[in-house]
Formats: structure tokens, C-alpha cells, sequence
């Protein structure tokens, strides 16, 4: 018997705008554990969110990498991916406020 496999594709800034809403508490519940190394907390957070302003006036934004090693930030966008697709999660209107989560679009 032959079986098709469902394609996922992620946009990644919008994956690390999802996961943002959960490490600032704006939805969901994101906890770590009180003895989490320092190590974690550097890679989770290597990126920042900014925003910049092109020739033209028009607003982009932008996940920029501030420290080298990011790896524990992948896997959390792997978790947090797979808790999506799995509907663990969902994407989409915020239920508490109606708001469009990023990757909704």
C-alpha cells in the first residue's frame, strides 16, 4: 500500500515571532527548568528581533544573530514546529484578544 507524506515548510522568522509571543508570555505557557544552565539561556536568546527601515521608508523586520552559537534556539523552533503541526499548538487568531499570530498571515 502506497502512502503520501504531508510537506511541511516553515518561514523561520516567523517561527522565532511564535516562539517570542511564548518566551514573553503573550501566549501560551513557556517554562524552563530553575537549574537551566547559563549556556541555554545564551543560545535561546542569541537572536534579537529588530526593526529597520529601508530606502523607501517601509518598515522590515528582522531576526539578527548577536551571538555565535544559537543551537538550543534551532531546537526550540523544532519543538515548537513540531507542537504545530502535530496541533499541539495552534497558529492563528489569539484567543484571547483576536489578535493574528505571526505566521497566520
Amino acid at each position: 500500500m502506497r502512502r503520501h507524506l504531508p510537506l511541511f515548510q516553515w518561514s523561520n522568522p516567523s517561527l522565532k515571532d511564535h516562539l517570542a509571543l511564548f518566551t514573553h508570555g503573550v501566549v501560551g505557557q513557556w517554562t524552563i527548568p530553575k537549574k537551566t544552565g547559563r549556556d541555554y539561556i545564551d543560545q535561546v536568546t542569541a537572536e534579537v528581533r529588530e526593526e529597520r527601515e529601508d530606502s523607501r521608508g517601509r518598515i522590515k523586520v528582522l531576526w539578527v544573530q548577536k551571538r555565535r552559537d544559537n543551537h538550543y534556539l534551532d531546537c526550540e523552533l523544532m519543538i515548537d514546529a513540531a507542537a504545530v503541526i502535530s496541533g499541539f499548538l495552534e497558529v492563528g487568531l489569539h484567543k484571547d484578544n483576536g489578535q493574528r499570530l505571526p505566521g497566520s498571515e
